[in-house]
């Protein structure tokens, strides 16, 4: 039996590009006329264009959440707000309503933080720069030192003795961790024995008295188990102290470097895939501090300086459209924006950018160019 074939005429079918592949993704489109219930537009117009819009819902959540997951884990906790990611006051005073100490590392910054309420003996000076007239303020309010290197020590002591009050400071170690880039430039390296040497001057001055470790092992890392080799040295460096010298520490500091659930550029995972929960990086650091022989009462105080990935996701840049500019170019158009730049893609890969209308006059800023669908 014959059977008869319709002829098909052959098609030609465009495929949209953005889906996964070896270069990553691009970007999600996403319309945002709403930040916590409160429209964009109105926002707009109240404060003009540009606008940087933060989420006190969201901050006060990232906080518990990071909270949460370390305090059933290992007690007793202190999480330090990092004033170097974001110095602004409103911020910096949810963190401290939350229970939040600071962690400075400026004069600009310790001021900052008293402005805000912090007190004197809650913040963690930290970094290469504390000019000698802070140090005596620090050493006199009983801030909490993180010694850098070892010029600082003498000068931290002469500050001390000229102010009748003994130090509380903190020795930076940096240590060398597989797969990790080495964070060198700030503290004294465990290996070559600097670090060592820091704490044996410390107990030999007569006026400091060494209450904490502190190690800060990068940024964004998205390897949990670093900080298990990491909180290990630093656990081991305390049972040296506690052996050698009878030596109980009030608090050892493991820093930030927490990666935040934003997406990078180029990133083939969501953020949300891609960098590891608060509750990952609470295995395996108190995975390494159980390494500590203390008594189960007088444990060191676990210190965070978590920044990025308690505020990054929290905040919008909010922008009005300038205008559009020249002809489509390769399937995208180019507009003049009043804020940074986004990129586009008719196709509907990239990021929407729904930017509200305003009758306000425009105000005196510059323009930036953009692409945007």
């Amino acid at each position: 039996m014959n059977r008869t074939t319709l002829y098909e005429r052959p098609r030609i079918v465009r495929h949209q590009p953005g889906g996964i592949n070896k270069f990553g993704q691009p970007q999600r489109t996403r319309v945002l006329d709403q930040i916590d219930g409160v429209s964009v537009s109105e926002l707009v117009e109240r404060f003009g264009s540009p606008l940087f819009v933060f989420s006190e819902r969201r901050l006060i959540n990232r906080f518990r959440e990071l909270e949460q997951a370390f305090a059933r884990r290992y007690s007793p906790l202190r999480i330090a707000w990092s004033y170097k990611t974001n110095y602004l006051q409103a911020i910096c005073r949810v963190f401290h309503r939350e229970g939040a100490f600071a962690e400075v590392v400026s004069p600009f910054e310790y001021d900052k933080a008293i402005a805000c309420g912090v007190s004197s003996e809650h913040i963690h000076f930290n970094g290469p720069f504390k000019p000698d007239d802070v140090l005596a303020r620090a050493v006199k309010g009983g801030t909490m030192l993180h010694i850098d290197n070892l010029d600082e020590i003498g000068r931290i002591d002469r500050a001390a003795a000229g102010t009748g009050r003994r130090a509380r400071v903190a020795v930076r170690v940096n240590q060398a961790i597989d797969g990790v880039q080495s964070w060198s430039r700030f503290g004294l390296n465990l290996e070559s024995g600097q670090a060592q040497e820091a704490i044996e001057m410390v107990l030999a001055s007569g006026h400091l008295d060494l209450v904490g470790l502190h190690t800060h092992i990068g940024t964004f890392i998205l390897e949990p188990r670093a900080y298990t080799v990491a909180a290990t040295k630093m656990a081991q460096l305390a049972n040296d102290l506690l052996r050698k010298h009878g030596l109980r520490l009030s608090f050892i500091d493991l820093g930030g470097g927490f990666a935040s659930p934003n997406t990078l550029k180029g990133q083939y995972l969501d953020g949300e895939q891609a960098s590891p929960s608060f509750a990952r990086y609470a295995d395996a650091i108190c995975e390494g501090l159980s390494e500590l022989e203390y008594p189960p009462d007088q444990m060191p105080a676990l210190v965070l300086e978590t920044g990025r990935a308690l505020v990054d996701d929290a905040g919008t840049l909010v922008s009005t459209v300038h205008r559009p500019s020249g002809c489509p170019t390769a399937g995208a158009r180019w507009c003049w924006m009043r804020a940074s730049t986004c990129c586009s893609r008719r196709s509907g890969t990239g990021t929407t950018w729904r930017s509200p209308r305003t009758s306000r006059a425009p105000r005196s800023r510059p323009s930036f160019t953009a692409r945007c669908a």
